[in-house]
């Protein structure tokens, strides 16, 4: 398992390790990473209309508009707000695994979140 936070170039590694049998990985992606959401549809992620308290998967995604490297499967969250606290931003993670629940528990144990 290959978990990585976005200071690493996530799309680029997503595509290197994808060409190797039995490697997972959950990566998280900046919030500026375009994803097809449809046929020549593209769309920032910070742009799917996420709000506290609100997750998506989405499987089979290309992510980046110039390189339209695919598919993966993309796990969104972002955390509800608890007790008047709550974060910035939402976790979007670039996985291969085949739920948003592994995807985000993987990334989760890797942060100690």
């Amino acid at each position: 398992m290959v978990l990585g936070d976005r200071e690493f170039y996530s799309v680029d590694l997503a595509k290197w390790l994808s060409g190797h049998n039995h490697t997972y990985f959950s990566l998280r992606l900046k919030k500026n990473t375009c994803i097809e959401i449809e046929a020549g549809i593209w769309q920032q992620l910070q742009d799917l209309g996420l709000s506290p308290g609100m997750s998506v998967y989405h499987q089979g995604v290309k992510v980046t508009k110039t390189k339209g490297f695919g598919p993966f499967n993309l796990a969104a969250k972002w955390k509800r707000t608890y007790r008047g606290c709550s974060v910035e931003e939402a976790w979007f993670i670039l996985t291969n695994l085949s739920s948003i629940e592994g995807a985000l528990e993987a990334y989760r144990a890797s942060n100690g979140d």
